[in-house]
């Protein structure tokens, strides 16, 4: 008997996924695609908010820190510091007495609303920053001046944002005489490396001297404030030793202020310094803090413009006062620049700077319309961009120091 064996299964057909399968296991994909992208996109937004905030924050931080050296150098006259009436004090009729006090402030009398560029020119100041009123302490209106056409700070500061000037030392260590004067117009101070030296002709540094800049030479009896004539490396510095520069002061140079002696007398280089919110140099889009120094000499008493942090919309200052009739060295009160009624009484100041990255908020995120910065609340000319306002609080230790003592 024949059997034939049929292999198993050989009617059968094989069978696929259908249509019907293929799309929903797609679909199922594709939802799981757009989880992941989302989730991706979250993150990747969350981390680039968060090294935004990161970069602000650093930037705030050396804004401060520029700040605070400014400001621990303010009113620094020796061991005449933060005196009410300091004894023998003199200044060429040049230079506008502001050294011996310190600090300034000029806080803007509009509300500090900006307009559809972002910046326009203060057509309203309070009464302490009149038009063609000069804060450079060279006397001449052609350095800084407002709501005029002259050179120096431009009038498109930021509408609404304050102006603060700290005025003192610009190097940390005083200078000491390498020679007793053969005159009251004749000083001979050593040359550091870290100041004192003689500057390039023209050139507009602070932390040197040339014709035209500002020196302060002080000791116990006496201070004064004089303007340097001419100015010539006798021996200059080395990484060894340091070095002197011959300087002949204008006027009567140290007449009125004592024997100078090569133990108690100091010498210093000094500065008026110019804190302020503008339009960028950089980039037209954007407003940045800018720093602008002012030492008397260099570039026709244009000074010498720093712009430090891009990114700075507006700035609001407050002064801490000691109200006190006796003067106890406390600070009673914080007030804006247009209610301080003695600047000789300013013992600290509250700065606070609203800030934006550089780059948008994504698609369907918007910030708030405004924030309070310092004492005032400023509106914001868009949404799209995540603002945060930072903080400091800046004691003037000289001030300080003189109140502790007295």
């Amino acid at each position: 008997m024949n059997m034939h064996h049929h292999p198993r299964g050989t009617g059968q057909r094989h069978r696929g996924f259908s249509l019907l399968e293929m799309m929903i296991a797609i679909s199922l994909g594709l939802v799981a695609i757009a989880a992941m992208l989302s989730v991706y996109l979250s993150s990747k937004s969350a981390f680039r908010r968060t090294e935004e905030l990161s970069s602000l924050q650093s930037s705030a931080r050396t804004a401060f820190e520029y700040m605070g050296f400014d400001s621990r150098a303010a009113g620094m006259l020796g061991c005449q510091a933060g005196a009410d009436t300091i004894p023998n004090i003199s200044m060429p009729p040049t230079m506008v007495d502001g050294y011996q006090v310190g600090v300034e402030g000029f806080d803007a009398a509009t509300a500090p609303t900006f307009s559809s560029t972002g910046v326009t020119t203060p057509s309203t100041w309070t009464a302490n920053i009149a038009a063609g009123t000069d804060i450079s302490s060279t006397g001449t209106t052609a350095s800084i001046v407002f709501n005029t056409t002259g050179s120096g700070i431009p009038n498109a500061i930021t509408e609404g944002s304050d102006v603060l000037v700290l005025r003192g030392p610009s190097v940390s260590m005083p200078l000491r005489l390498t020679a007793l004067p053969a005159s009251p117009t004749d000083l001979v101070p050593e040359s550091r490396r870290d100041g004192g030296t003689v500057c390039a002709s023209g050139s507009p540094r602070s932390t040197c001297f040339s014709a035209g800049s500002h020196v302060l030479v002080t000791n116990c009896t006496g201070a004064r404030l004089a303007t340097v004539a001419t100015a010539v490396a006798t021996v200059a510095p080395t990484s060894s030793a340091n070095g002197k520069t011959t300087l002949t002061l204008s006027g009567t140079g140290t007449t009125g202020i004592g024997v100078l002696s090569l133990d108690t007398t100091e010498v210093f280089p000094v500065q008026t310094v110019i804190y302020y919110v503008a339009p960028s140099d950089n980039n037209s889009a954007t407003q940045s803090l800018f720093r602008h120094v002012f030492s008397g000499n260099g570039n026709a008493n244009a000074g010498e413009k720093q712009e430090l942090i891009e990114g700075v919309e507006n700035m609001q200052v407050l002064y801490g006062v000691d109200t006190t009739a006796d003067v106890d060295g406390d600070v009673d009160v914080y007030q804006v620049a247009s209610d301080v009624s003695s600047w000789e009484r300013v013992l600290s100041v509250r700065i606070s700077i609203l800030m934006r990255p550089s780059t948008p908020l994504g698609p369907g995120v918007s910030s708030a319309a405004s924030s309070v910065v310092g004492d005032e609340t400023v509106t914001f000319p868009n949404t799209q961009f995540d603002r945060r306002v930072f903080t400091t609080t800046l004691m003037l230790r000289n001030k300080l120091q003189f109140k502790a003592a007295s």
